[in-house]
């Protein structure tokens, strides 16, 4: 698996996790 295939899991500052997928970008 590719890493531009796998879900980005990065958090906000307020400490939240968001799941941003790469197709979105």
């Amino acid at each position: 698996t590719k890493l531009t295939e796998l879900p980005l899991f990065v958090a906000n500052e307020e400490g939240k996790v968001l799941k941003i997928d790469w197709k979105e970008l």
